[in-house]
């Protein structure tokens, strides 16, 4: 018998892209979905934005902070974030963390077919016990609409089945059963 775990899923960083608002909630709500509809984890949204470049900052000052017991600060900064003790807390007692990353943003327009947008993102897993990446992968999806926000969304509709695909090989996501 096993309990529901908790797995912090980071909000899209695309602090390099300049990608509408609302198609970027979309993204945001639709990564946290997969999560949701696994249903053996309680999924801890958080705001946080963490860019590529910051990944491996955050992993060693958690890392730190709990190899030392330290006191987790008030507050800490990483990059344009601000983190709360009380936020740590809970990245830190995470089963897994998922830090997704839109690393491309391209959109074009053709007068036959409308807008087109590419969207890549890449996601990172992290072992909330060791700290430790445990997956990395990039997602490619394209989407097509009349404009720019609907082709966009159109994009991020597509990440859902690829990342449920992805995940469904990372060891930690697989279902591990036996007969008794």
């Amino acid at each position: 018998i096993s309990s529901k775990k908790d797995v912090a899923v980071f909000r899209l960083s695309y602090y390099d892209w300049n990608i509408p608002q609302s198609a970027l909630g979309q993204v945001d709500q639709r990564i946290e979905d997969v999560f949701v509809n696994i249903g053996r984890f309680n999924v801890i949204g958080m705001s946080y934005r963490l860019s590529s470049n910051d990944i491996t900052s955050f992993i060693d000052k958690l890392r730190e902070l709990k190899q030392s017991n330290a006191v987790v600060p008030q507050s800490f900064s990483l990059g344009k974030e601000a983190f709360t003790e009380a936020d740590l807390n809970r990245i830190i007692g995470s089963f897994v963390i998922v830090v997704p990353v839109l690393t491309s943003y391209a959109l074009t327009y053709e007068q036959s077919t409308g807008y087109t947008a590419e969207l890549d993102t890449s996601f990172t897993f992290i072992s909330g016990e060791s700290l430790n990446a445990i997956a990395h992968f990039s997602i490619r999806t394209i989407g097509v609409g009349p404009t720019p926000i609907e082709a966009t969304r159109d994009a991020a509709s597509a990440i859902p089945r690829q990342l449920i695909y992805e995940i469904r090989s990372v060891p930690e996501f697989q279902l591990r059963t036996g007969v008794i």
